[in-house]
């Protein structure tokens, strides 16, 4: 063989020899790059979009009272949210302890009385009173009575449902603290208003009711409807003789019970008075 040929064929050979290397390193760069790249994506957590929880709406409750007495009836304000109906509205203890019954919208001693009441005689006193329906706490009293000390309370729905409690002796441990800014009880009944606060239905109010020292264990109830005068309050004779905050806006509450606590209630014995009342038929 001669010589340019034996060079030519060795040019072409150490040609062939760097093409393999070349292809060969190119292969493995790619592969190992591919490698490292699913490598990573492995170990890298993939970004999840994760949909924001629903805005959770609770229900505002206002204490604002939306209703005012003018000296000569009630009238709202603002958007009065409406009344349940029936109404719901419970005793505000337990029916099995009364013993006797106060009718509402009746002549007691040398005055008329728009609020009823509950006697509980076999309880010592120690009866647990529960807010009747929910409402807004605006105006109290504490007073002295047969030398001791006891409170009453206001209470508005702002649907146009007032209730007052009376004769409570031992308050539940929030609505202590909620009147403790109430002045020194004198023997002046006369409420008082308070920074409003909402109590709800069946809220613990108070657990003694009545007079301790001389065994006298009763409450007072008295429930007005606000958006309109009661049928006693329509005689103008009537009405120029009672109370016009009070007496022209009461109602029989033994009705807004059901039935058979309505009926229990009635069939209760009552005071000196009898089940005599300008509200329940």
């Amino acid at each position: 063989m001669s010589k340019h040929k034996q060079y030519g064929f060795s040019l072409m050979l150490t040609t062939l020899v760097v093409a393999s290397i070349a292809i060969i390193g190119a292969v493995g760069y790619l592969y190992v790059a591919n490698f490292a790249q699913n490598d990573s994506s492995k170990n890298t957590p993939k970004t999840q979009s994760v949909p924001a929880p629903e805005s959770s709406q609770p229900k505002t409750e206002t204490t604002k009272v939306l209703w005012s007495f003018n000296g000569k009836e009630w009238l709202s304000s603002g958007t009065i949210p409406t009344c349940t109906n029936p109404l719901d509205f419970k005793l505000p203890s337990d029916i099995n302890m009364a013993t006797s019954t106060i009718w509402p919208g009746q002549m007691r001693g040398n005055d008329f009385k728009p609020h009823g009441g509950v006697r509980h005689d076999n309880s010592s006193g120690k009866t647990n009173v529960h807010a009747p329906m929910d409402g807004v706490l605006y105006r109290a009293a504490n007073y002295i009575q047969d030398n001791e000390v006891q409170y009453m309370i206001d209470i508005i729905n702002n649907c146009g449902i007032a209730y007052r409690l009376d004769h409570l002796r031992t308050l539940s441990p929030r609505l202590a603290d909620e009147l403790s800014s109430l002045q020194k009880p004198t023997r002046s009944s006369a409420t008082n208003p308070i920074s409003p606060v909402i109590f709800k239905q069946d809220e613990l109010i108070a657990t003694e009711i009545g007079f301790k020292n001389t065994q006298n264990y009763f409450y007072d109830l008295g429930v007005y409807d606000l958006r309109q005068k009661n049928k006693s309050a329509q005689n103008k004779t009537w009405a120029s003789n009672h109370n016009a905050e009070l007496g022209h806006y009461a109602i029989c509450w033994f009705d807004l019970l059901p039935n058979e606590q309505n009926q229990s209630l009635r069939n209760l014995p009552t005071g000196n008075e009898g089940k005599v009342s300008d509200y329940c038929s």
